[in-house]
């Protein structure tokens, strides 16, 4: 009886990481996992987006998700071929369930979840419009016009 656990796992690669390198990594990820038993539920592209601050000089990187079900043991595997690929930046995995007989888990259901996180591409669109919005607003801000949350007032105004 092989005991695993279901497992997210947000990966963060370089701007410039091509699709057929994904795929690669995928592959090894996969063979990781499918030794003990593991099954993949699913890649999901997040996109390229800003990273909160830089990170080894870059300030964009392709987002992924990454939902499977393994064997704990798997997962220090998974986190070996992470750490030695060159195209990922940074990533962080979290353990969904407590360890349970891997045949107990409905991976239908466990699916059906991974699936809902795939982001809508109006979703996207209207973040970009909204992060479009907020730099024009700092824009603006710091060259002295705060819009109508105020007026400036000239040194001889005050007083």
């Amino acid at each position: 009886m092989i005991l695993a656990r279901s497992y997210e796992t947000i990966i963060i690669a370089k701007p410039d990481f091509e699709a057929e390198s994904i795929a690669k990594l995928q592959d090894r990820l996969l063979k990781a996992i499918g030794d003990v038993g593991g099954v993949d539920l699913k890649l999901v592209d997040w996109g390229r987006r800003k990273l909160a601050y830089p990170i080894d000089g870059h300030r964009k990187g392709n987002y992924f998700y990454w939902g499977f079900i393994a064997a704990p043991a798997a997962l220090a595997e998974v986190h070996r071929h992470l750490k030695i690929s060159s195209d990922v930046i940074r990533f962080q995995t979290v353990a969904l369930t407590e360890s349970v007989p891997l045949e107990s888990f409905d991976v239908t259901k466990e699916k059906e979840r991974v699936e809902a996180l795939t982001p809508d591409p109006q979703d996207d669109e209207e973040i970009a419009r909204r992060d479009r919005r907020d730099r024009r607003r700092r824009r603006d801000d710091e060259d002295g016009d705060f819009g109508d949350e105020g007026m400036m007032m000239d040194e001889e105004d005050e007083g």
